[in-house]
């Protein structure tokens, strides 16, 4: 009986310790395309408890990810979702060549920073990456 307590209470902590804050989620869709980049503010780059999220023109998230570490640099793959015509009553995410915002959740503050920069040029690529040729102070886009 012990040994449940102990995995119970790893599990618990590990779900909460690492889970996104909750305008972070979003609902799939079977339309997608990915960003991959580098993430930090003013300079200092993000933890692997750090969360990065895309919003749609109305403030709907798109999509989100942790970040990760690897060669001392703070990168995320991020699959930003678009909307599904198919539910009618459901926004998931963007349509064709709306613009975008990034938002990014500082685990160490407990806070959101919103990017108020607006990134063009989102389109289904079924999985595939998007192209954006943008740089700015929150995140670094790698292509």
């Amino acid at each position: 009986m012990k040994w449940i307590f102990k995995a119970g209470t790893v599990f618990y902590f590990l779900t909460v310790s690492f889970a996104q804050p909750p305008e972070f989620n979003y609902n799939y869709s079977p339309l997608s395309a990915i960003v991959l980049g580098q993430a930090s503010i003013e300079e200092t780059p993000a933890s692997n408890r750090d969360w990065i999220a895309a919003f749609d023109p109305d403030g709907v998230c798109a999509g989100s990810s942790n970040i990760f570490e690897t060669d001392n640099r703070s990168n995320f793959v991020l699959q930003i979702y678009g909307d599904d015509p198919s539910t009618e009553n459901l926004d998931e995410g963007l349509f064709e060549g709306d613009y975008f915002t990034f938002s990014f959740f500082d685990f160490a503050s407990n806070t959101i920073v919103h990017d108020t920069t607006k990134y063009y040029g989102w389109e289904n690529r079924n999985g595939g990456w998007l192209n954006l040729n943008q740089n700015d102070s929150l995140l670094t886009l790698i292509n």
